[in-house]
């Protein structure tokens, strides 16, 4: 008998890097019970998605001219007429049983925009980095102020969203000065006038890796920036809440600034040219944000001795080349 499919349309932008386009696919087609629809909307790449798409005849193609992640998104949620959307990254994986889950945990907050879960890491092989960081803890209340101070929902596969609710709230930004913060934004938009659903069921795996829009850290910190102080706007004249959004600036422009930092050194050292203002620009970065760098070597070093077993020197090493990118 046939199993009646989740009313819910995986929505799959991509632009290159079709080599990891097959598992997002297939992670989404396996799930129990499917999604009703799967979409890939194309944006623009040069490579050949086609030929990758056609080996899933149940998934829909759209191509666009190459207008960003947001306008990708946007084209595949005017096609969609399922209840809910998720939207997963091409190379990024949904975990068995994910949409089920989520679909039961939205059909007991029937106020609910979106239910949020969390994500695995990931190598850019597939399999899991063996992190050693604390668990985030579920946040069940002032959604809206506690999103101004940190995002929580990374990757966007990790939410399962209202259709109709999306869509009266006019969809992802297309602005192109949110290249890198466009997700931060939405959720920022949907919470301000709806509750959520937090939950600690994994959802995705993240896959971390070089191409990732958030391995640079100048690039990912202009574009937070550029979000929270659009969002004075709504913030302004409630001080509980502009100083929810206050320290989410304060929080990225310490942690992604040392960030930054240490890459701008690291480019510098691999081509021998401005070491010695990266290094005082790094110099500068950490005399503002000391606690922060104290909180960031502790991290690293614990990452580096999680690695494997892979402990002194070389873990440091590589777990550097996976903090910076």
């Amino acid at each position: 008998m046939p199993v009646e499919p989740l009313p819910i349309t995986v929505i799959v932008p991509v632009y290159n890097r079709t080599e990891l386009l097959g598992e997002a696919l297939t992670s989404a087609l396996t799930q129990k019970p499917p999604p009703a629809k799967v979409t890939v909307v194309d944006d623009g790449s040069t490579e050949d998605v086609k030929s990758v798409v056609a080996r899933f005849p149940q998934v829909d193609l759209v191509r666009q001219k190459n207008r960003g992640a947001g306008s990708a998104r946007n084209e595949g949620l005017r096609r969609a007429e399922t209840t809910y959307v998720l939207f997963l990254d091409h190379d990024d994986r949904l975990l068995p049983g994910a949409l089920a889950r989520a679909v039961d945990l939205l059909h007991d907050a029937p106020d609910a925009a979106f239910v949020s879960g969390r994500c695995r890491p990931v190598r850019a092989d597939g399999e899991p980095w063996e992190l050693n960081e604390p668990v985030r803890p579920r946040v069940t209340r002032d959604h809206y102020r506690e999103m101004l101070i940190r995002p929580w929902i990374v990757p966007p596969a990790t939410a399962l969203i209202r259709r109709d609710l999306l869509v009266a709230a006019g969809g992802w930004p297309e602005d192109q000065g949110m290249r890198v913060g466009e997700d931060y934004e939405l959720f920022l938009r949907l919470v301000r006038e709806y509750p959520c659903v937090d939950t600690e069921d994994i959802f995705a795996d993240y896959r971390m890796h070089g191409a990732n829009t958030s391995t640079d850290a100048a690039n990912l910190l202009a574009g937070i920036t550029y979000v929270l102080q659009g969002e004075a706007k709504h913030t302004r004249g409630n001080k509980e809440l502009e100083r929810a959004r206050l320290a989410g600036l304060r929080y990225w422009r310490a942690k992604l600034g040392i960030k930054a930092a240490g890459q701008n050194l690291m480019r510098a050292a691999r081509t021998r040219k401005g070491i010695p203002a990266a290094f005082i620009a790094a110099a500068g970065v950490i005399g503002r944000h000391p606690g922060t760098f104290a909180t960031l070597v502790t991290e690293h070093v614990a990452g580096a001795s999680a690695r494997g077993g892979v402990g002194g020197l070389k873990g440091v090493i590589n777990e550097t080349r996976r903090r910076l990118g």
